[in-house]
């Protein structure tokens, strides 16, 4: 509060003890949700391979949402008082009577006029409320193909839809419905007598009015606050899955995903972020090996391990700028070392593991694991909701290793 609220620190500096008192403001929303849909699918058997699937689905969604903001509560500044006389020679105006005992939760009040996080100007008292209403047909198709034992070839193409709605934190604000087509193909596939199964597909996602939270500048509010803004946007992928059972009670398997996500459309706090990134690392995979043999007449023996790699997050330059605004601000750019920050966003390599005996009736049983087993410390993202208004910016950082002994009893 004294970095970013100058009033505050001209106080503490008149001798007033201003600092460290609780300050509360809150934006009371209610909201009433109504929806309701129709939908049907219809499978065609063309040939004994071939199948077509039709569907469709209506949705209708009806939403009243409100707000209402009250003035703000600091009862600890409601304690300290100070001549009118003081605050005066701090305005360089004749505002207050000299004599009179004025607490500080009044003189900001008089003064400011308004809340800090949550300025609703004169609309503070007032309960805002807003109503609206969503409708949207989905169709879907599908063809798929079964060429021989085994082996499944399929085509898709769907739409989906999200109703549209309201920013809890801006008064009368509105975003609207979010649609996506979503085409997709590949194959599925059991070899080797179902020894090995290996799924493929290739996919593309058109969406229009994506939602998606930010941080962004709200009007009339000292603090930036995460609301839904939406844009839209492109990703096309490849997906796939495979695993292989090595021998009885053996299993590998492998699952990864490539994206290239990028908005088409977009303004993100206040920059143009079009054509860019819209934040999805470009590829994640899981390698993991799962053993489980019964063991004479004891029960089982089980055991199983991961590795998870996710590449780096592919920021824009509505992150960038954020970043370089912090690091270059002569007053808060003091508070992250960016050197330290050499692995900001970076890809991340997680190991789990888990190890332990099952009883033969599968009632109960006990394990040893550990989760991200090497101890990986990550940072993987730098918040700012705080940073220019009361300083304190801070990074979240992977969770450490976890470990323990699982005892489990079904009854």
């Amino acid at each position: 509060m004294a970095v970013g609220l100058p009033l505050f620190t001209i106080l503490e500096s008149a001798g007033l003890p201003v600092m460290g008192h609780p300050w509360r403001e809150e934006m009371v929303n209610t909201t009433r949700n109504e929806s309701w849909a129709l939908f049907g699918d219809m499978t065609f058997a063309a040939t004994p391979e071939l199948n077509l699937t039709a569907g469709l689905r209506y949705t209708k969604d009806r939403k009243r949402f409100t707000w209402f903001n009250g003035p703000f509560s600091s009862p600890g500044l409601e304690q300290v008082s100070a001549p009118g006389a003081l605050y005066n020679a701090i305005l360089g105006a004749p505002l207050f009577p000299d004599e009179a005992m004025i607490d500080v939760a009044t003189f900001f009040g008089l003064v400011v006029g308004s809340d800090i996080i949550f300025d609703s100007g004169a609309l503070e008292g007032v309960e805002v409320s807003r109503r609206a209403s969503f409708s949207d047909f989905s169709p879907r198709f599908v063809v798929d193909y079964t060429p021989m034992p085994g082996l499944m070839l399929f085509a898709s193409a769907s739409r989906g839809y999200k109703a549209g709605g309201f920013n809890s934190v801006q008064i009368n604000s509105f975003f609207e419905p979010e649609s996506v087509w979503n085409f997709e193909g590949g194959f599925k596939s059991e070899l080797m007598d179902k020894r090995l199964r290996l799924n493929a597909s290739l996919y593309r996602f058109t969406y229009k009015n994506r939602q998606s939270l930010s941080l962004e500048s709200v009007d009339g509010s000292g603090l930036p606050q995460y609301v839904t803004s939406s844009g839209d946007s492109t990703a096309t992928g490849v997906d796939f899955e495979t695993s292989f059972a090595v021998a009885p009670g053996f299993s590998l398997s492998a699952v990864g995903a490539f994206i290239d996500s990028k908005w088409d459309h977009r303004i993100e706090q206040g920059v143009d972020v079009s054509g860019q990134p819209t934040g999805e690392p470009s590829f994640r995979a899981v390698l993991s090996a799962r053993f489980d043999r019964e063991v004479g007449g004891i029960g089982n023996l089980f055991a199983n391990a991961s590795y998870s790699f996710t590449s780096k997050q592919r920021i824009n330059d509505a992150t960038r700028a954020s970043d370089a605004a912090l690091e270059n601000n002569p007053v808060f750019g003091e508070l992250v070392d960016f050197s330290q920050l050499t692995k900001l966003r970076a890809s991340r390599e997680i190991v789990n593991a888990r190890a332990g005996w099952r009883s033969a009736d599968d009632r109960v049983s006990v394990s040893l694991f550990a989760e991200n087993l090497f101890d990986v410390r990550t940072p993987r993202s730098l918040n700012l909701i705080s940073a220019h208004t009361l300083g304190t910016p801070y990074v979240r950082m992977d969770r450490p290793r976890f470990w323990g002994v699982e005892l489990g009893v079904r009854f």
